[in-house]
């Protein structure tokens, strides 16, 4: 979903920026709403409100493989801002990185890593517009694992809402300092 609660049906363009690593500059590839979404389903009121991206891999916009890119980024326009997924890969998505942002200024971060040929190692930060970073997910998970019961949680006894409820604890502030 686009994430930002834009109404209407004004028609909003969806930009892929990317950089392959054989070529000197970035690329730039303008795609419209029935083109990045699927079809809205009866009762949905725009793309905006109800959107969900096509592909949840974005390189696969570009026909291309996640190892032929350095770096992608999506911009979907929004009536009240911009929500953005910026992808940074080191090995295609055997490791890569994500920052997404939103137009209330909440902030994710996605780091996958693979540690061996059979487990990749995600973790995510999130840090919601009024709050600092937190630690919402650190997992071990199985590749090809088809449901969450396979995923090794390191989350120790935090749940979700206790995670995400860190970004809230405040700081010490006013200390003289050292």
């Amino acid at each position: 979903m686009c994430g930002c609660g834009g109404v209407g049906k004004m028609r909003r363009t969806i930009e892929i920026s990317y950089q392959p690593w054989d070529e000197s500059g970035p690329k730039h590839l303008t795609l419209s709403e029935e083109d990045y979404y699927d079809s809205l389903e009866p009762g949905d009121r725009s793309y905006a409100q109800d959107g969900v991206a096509k592909y949840q891999e974005p390189h696969r916009y570009l026909a291309m493989d996640a190892t032929a890119l350095k770096w992608l980024v999506v911009t979907e326009p929004c009536e009240n801002g911009w929500t953005t997924f910026r992808y940074q890969y080191f090995d295609g998505l055997a490791s890569y990185m994500v920052h997404s942002t939103w137009p209330d200024g909440s902030e994710e971060i996605l780091h996958s890593v693979n540690v061996s040929a059979e487990m990749c190692h995600i973790t995510r930060t999130l840090k919601e517009a009024d709050g600092q970073w937190a630690t919402v997910m650190n997992s071990l998970v199985p590749h090809g694992a088809d449901d969450s019961s396979a995923v090794i949680e390191k989350t120790g006894n935090w749940t979700w809402e206790e995670c995400k409820g860190f970004g809230c604890v405040p700081g010490h502030r006013g200390s003289a300092g050292p």
